[in-house]
């Protein structure tokens, strides 16, 4: 999921003269883990069951300050294309997909909970690993 997810936005940024976003370990970490705690308990939205925004958790995996600036785009009961399609028709979104200040990008996804499926990019501008 995480590669379709992936694959599915830089090609949508090379469509608008973006550049590719490699992954980046730590960003896909801090994905995943608030892929997992939104199915885990129950929630949709930015910051976690302990109060973690996106900042707090790419600093669980790696230095927040390396990653600057930082976006981070969710959704939940999507298949992989269809989040794609559905993040782009949201301006907030769609900014953040598209955003030449970006060079990286972690996707973080679970399945199960009350949504079915929940999905999550971290962008960055930073080291490309």
């Amino acid at each position: 999921m995480e590669r379709k997810v992936r694959a599915c936005t830089n090609s949508r940024r090379i469509n608008h003269g973006a550049g590719q976003l490699a992954p980046s370990k730590p960003l896909t970490q801090a994905a995943n883990l608030l892929a997992s705690d939104m199915r885990r308990y129950g929630f949709f939205g930015h910051v976690d069951h302990r109060g973690r925004d996106v900042g707090d958790r790419v600093g669980m995996f790696g230095s927040r300050r390396r990653y600057q600036p930082l976006g981070e785009n969710i959704a939940a009961g999507y298949g992989p294309k269809g989040v794609c399609k559905a993040w782009m028709k949201s301006s907030g979104h769609r900014a953040n997909m598209l955003n030449r200040k970006y060079n990286v990008i972690g996707v973080g996804f679970a399945d199960g909970g009350k949504y079915g499926t929940y999905f999550v990019q971290v962008f960055g501008q930073g080291p490309r690993k």
